[in-house]
């Protein structure tokens, strides 16, 4: 009898790598936004970013959590870079 293991052979691309790992520092945003550490998540949103720059959830995750520690400069800035990437997402014009 011959067995055969079908074995997923797939080898992530660096920017599948780069992706998930920028999924990962959104989610820590997420957290440290609800814990009300804006710092923190600034941080993280913004490693995220510089991992992901193409993805305008992130501009709009940091432009709320900019908004929340009180600089509007900073939350308008990313507001627009979230419109400037994706103008039919309704969230980037309310930051």
């Amino acid at each position: 009898t011959i067995v055969v293991d079908l074995i997923d052979t797939h080898t992530p691309t660096d920017n599948e790598i780069a992706m998930a790992t920028a999924d990962e520092w959104k989610a820590k945003g997420n957290a440290a936004l609800q814990a009300g550490k804006t710092t923190e998540a600034i941080e993280a949103y913004s490693k995220a970013i510089d991992l992901d720059g193409a993805n305008h959830v992130y501009f709009s995750n940091r432009s709320a959590a900019y908004l929340k520690k009180g600089d509007a400069v900073n939350a308008l800035e990313d507001a627009n870079s979230c419109i400037g990437l994706n103008p039919d997402f309704s969230k980037g014009y309310s930051r």
